[in-house]
């Protein structure tokens, strides 16, 4: 059964983006601009904040990071705050939990009698391109630009959905990270996945499989619902031409993609089965699975038909496509192969890309 993930956006960016090597190229190729002070970046670690005040929800999106400065020694906090869409009150959460960091810190190191500055960034990726209000004064009623008894609270953006992709840079895990905010809620996913899988040949072995499941759990559970098993499927594929066995989660990725994109198709041959047979409705389905590629052990899997029968029926399938390069009438090879006209229509569509 399926289980979708709850703030995917979220979990990924935290699962994703809380490695120190990432973090700090994060900083060298994007926040050095944004952020003033000179910080020594090998004392760069994350801030552990699981102890959130009751009265808020879990933050996953929340990444705190202590760093110590360059000049003075003393040390910083910066909060990466994720959005994956406008919120014109995130000025006023920050500030709200800005308050409970310094409280931590301040029982963490008693010692230290002011308070740690803490600068917030906001890492944004949403659709909506316009520019981002970098202060909380906007959220107040104008009255004749008075703002002397407002509390005006000022944080950074960073906003990758803005970043030209030849301006996307950095090491590897940086680059596959960014690019999959950019794209993960566009259909332009679909094509620039390719572009993602490449960076993949850039990391060592062992690193491949695991950033590859965490990359195909964020696209199940956050890209556009009409690509997401396509873009899970060329994932697959890929790791497949390396000999490389599939991990438990892909196949997991797999299966589900395959039983959401065939549900209808489901019901459908089965209120056709209904009339000819629960058994045809399922080969319909079959078929349907064998000109999308999908593997003879998975289709047997979920239409529970026997594999004699899908050995049979990919042998017709096959026969079709060499009839159909052969230039035979289709009325001719539906005869031959028995193949229903529907189908038959849609090899020869597949034939002729």
């Amino acid at each position: 059964m399926n289980t979708m993930i709850k703030n995917p956006h979220d979990k990924f960016f935290k699962e994703f983006f809380s490695r120190k090597t990432i973090l700090r190229s994060l900083y060298t190729e994007y926040l050095v601009h944004l952020i003033r002070y000179r910080i020594d970046i090998d004392t760069m670690e994350l801030f552990q904040n699981d102890s959130v005040n009751e009265q808020y929800e879990e933050r996953l999106s929340d990444l705190v990071l202590i760093v110590q400065l360059k000049d003075s020694g003393y040390h910083i906090l910066i909060l990466l705050e994720h959005k994956s869409t406008r919120d014109p009150g995130v000025g006023k959460k920050l500030d709200e939990y800005i308050h409970i960091l310094r409280q931590r810190y301040a029982k963490m190191h008693p010692e230290h009698k002011k308070e740690i500055r803490v600068i917030p960034i906001v890492i944004y990726h949403g659709l909506d391109e316009r520019e981002i209000p970098q202060d909380t004064a906007s959220i107040y009623d104008p009255i004749d630009n008075d703002y002397r008894y407002i509390q005006n609270f000022h944080f950074e953006v960073f906003n990758i959905s803005t970043i030209p992709d030849h301006q996307i840079k950095g090491i590897p895990l940086l680059r596959i990270g960014l690019y999959m905010f950019k794209y993960i809620q566009r259909p332009e996913l679909l094509n620039k996945i390719d572009d993602i899988l490449e960076i993949f040949k850039e990391l060592p072995g062992d690193q491949i499989q695991v950033n590859l499941d965490m990359v195909g759990r964020y696209i199940e559970n956050a890209a556009l619902p009409k690509i997401r098993h396509q873009v899970v499927r060329k994932i697959i594929n890929w790791f497949n031409q390396g000999d490389r066995k599939v991990s438990k989660i892909l196949e997991i990725l797999q299966r589900q993609g395959i039983e959401k994109g065939i549900e209808k198709g489901i019901e459908k041959g089965i209120e056709k089965g209904k009339k000819i047979g629960k058994e045809t409705g399922k080969l319909d389905v079959a078929q349907r699975m064998i000109l999308k590629g999908m593997d003879t052990k998975l289709i047997q899997e979920i239409t529970s038909l026997p594999l004699e029968k899908l050995s049979e029926t990919r042998e017709k399938i096959d026969s079709a496509r060499n009839l159909f390069l052969q230039n035979m009438e289709i009325m001719e090879i539906q005869k031959t192969t028995g193949l229903s006209m529907e189908i038959l229509e849609e090899i020869k569509r597949l034939n002729n890309r």
